[in-house]
């Protein structure tokens, strides 16, 4: 295995109760995955790990993933809810109260 550090591509969506992350991560299993927050960071790392066969070609990486991003206040770290399917790693990461619009009615 390399020494190489590969990050992810990543995309974010804004959606209205939470924010979503899809990591493209080909090749991670589950359990070579790690996401932790420490300190309002966010920091996602896992690794591909060769496979026995001999590759006649090799196109994707084999190596270690990390990608870290800051979390504003406005955000419950505690309740980040993570899947992984097809490759994509998916977080959602939930807004506080706070932080949702509020709409107020015109009497």
């Amino acid at each position: 295995m390399n020494n190489v550090t590969y990050k992810p591509k990543t995309d974010i969506l804004q959606r209205e109760t939470s924010l979503e992350m899809l990591l493209d991560v080909p090749g991670v299993r589950k359990e070579d995955l790690k996401i932790q927050v420490e300190k309002r960071k966010l920091i996602i790392s896992g690794k591909v790990r060769p496979t026995e066969l001999k590759a006649v070609r090799a196109e994707y990486p084999v190596g270690n993933y990390e990608r870290a991003f800051v979390v504003g206040e406005d955000f419950k770290t505690e309740s980040i809810e993570a899947s992984l399917e097809n490759g994509v790693l998916r977080l959602k990461l939930p807004k506080n109260e706070t932080a949702l619009p509020v709409e107020i009615k015109v009497n």
